[in-house]
């Protein structure tokens, strides 16, 4: 590592692996997933990614993603009778409708914009579990909420 430094000098930057913040109990403390360090990162910045906490509220969230996301899918798969080629051919005029208003506030047939109301269910639902799971992250690790808050503020825009 040089003594010198100036806009010119390449300085990575390494160093060992920070546990984070430690929390009131040790059993969330041991609950992390430990950091690990990508020395490609390392011409950026700080090499390190983690540690990782998610929770029950991240994975429940992760999960509903991943329902609702695969919906919209394979329902676009669907409309190009599942050709891979047709699918990134078509994928910005492929889309799942809204029911119609002959519907009104009925469940409508899957293939008739019920498939756009589970996708969208479950990806409202990841979102704001998403959501809890920030807002409690932050009063466990004694940090401000204000993060939390500026989100549910773009949730409810």
């Amino acid at each position: 590592v040089p003594y010198y430094q100036n806009l010119f000098t390449k300085v990575r930057v390494d160093a060992p692996t920070y546990p984070g913040v430690p929390l009131e109990r040790e059993r969330d403390t041991a609950e992390r997933t430990g950091g690990i360090h990508v020395q490609a990162l390392a011409w950026f910045g700080n090499a390190q990614i983690g540690p990782i906490y998610l929770g029950f509220l991240g994975i429940a969230s992760l999960i509903f993603f991943v329902i609702g996301f695969t919906a919209i899918g394979w329902n676009m798969l669907v409309q190009v009778n599942y050709s891979p080629i047709e699918f990134v051919k078509q994928l910005f005029w492929l889309s799942v409708d809204p029911p119609s208003a002959k519907y009104g506030l009925r469940l409508p047939p899957m293939n008739e914009g019920g498939w756009w109301l589970f996708s969208g269910f479950f990806i409202t639902v990841s979102i704001l579990l998403w959501w809890a799971r920030v807002y409690r992250r932050a009063r466990a690790l004694g940090l401000g909420t204000h993060i939390a808050w500026g989100f549910a503020a773009a949730i409810w825009l």
